[in-house]
């Protein structure tokens, strides 16, 4: 009886041995996946930490960019001049060309552009012109289509008044957005960033600096 107890504790050790030899094992495998988990999204972090970092220094460099240039109407205009003194030929008369170069320097200066309503087709009926001499000229006196056209124009007056108007910097930016005629603030910052290379809100914090 006592030989038959024997054996059986051994056979309960034996198995309670395995199941623990087991269980380390499994333990043994979850800590190392957890190891590995737990690396790689240390990895993960430090990669998006570095380039949050270098992001930040571009968006800083560009936002000194801008404060030293005179990025105004002024330059197109300046550029407009020279252009109508010598006008390419576009498929009409020079004279078309220089008038409606003329008409639209007077328009940036009005600052009409931050007109919510503004398109080509009413532009070029207040131009007593149509809408394809108007398009053409833009297209390749001003380099651009007529929508980035307006919307650079903006921008640029955004970027000025910001710099000089302390109190337009406390607006939201759906505000200034509709200060300027954008239907959405996210268009808005879209056109910002594609014209800067920075968001409007980064530019206004570092303003207020």
């Amino acid at each position: 009886m006592g030989e038959i107890n024997k054996n059986y504790d051994t056979s309960n050790l034996i198995d309670e041995k395995e199941l623990i030899i087991k269980n380390l094992k499994k333990e043994n495998k979850l800590s190392s996946r957890l190891i590995l988990i737990l690396t790689l999204l240390s990895l993960i972090a430090i990669v998006f930490g570095v380039l949050n970092s270098r992001k930040k220094k571009i968006y800083k460099q560009r936002f000194k960019e801008l404060i030293s240039s005179n990025i105004n109407q002024n330059k197109e205009n300046k550029r407009d001049n020279l252009i109508a003194i010598d006008p390419k030929s576009i498929g009409f008369s020079d004279e078309i060309v220089n008038n409606l170069l003329k008409l639209l320097s007077d328009f940036e200066k009005s600052n009409d552009f931050n007109k919510s309503d503004i398109t080509i087709l009413r532009l070029a009926e207040k131009f007593n012109t149509n809408s394809r001499y108007l398009s053409k000229v833009i297209n390749t006196y001003k380099e651009k289509n007529f929508n980035n056209y307006i919307n650079d124009l903006r921008i640029n007056f955004v970027i000025k008044r910001l710099k000089n108007d302390k109190l337009f910097r406390n607006y939201t930016i759906k505000a200034i957005s509709d200060e300027v005629g954008f239907g959405k603030a996210e268009s808005f910052s879209k056109a910002f960033y594609k014209r800067t290379g920075i968001y409007p809100s980064f530019f206004i914090k570092q303003l207020n600096k």
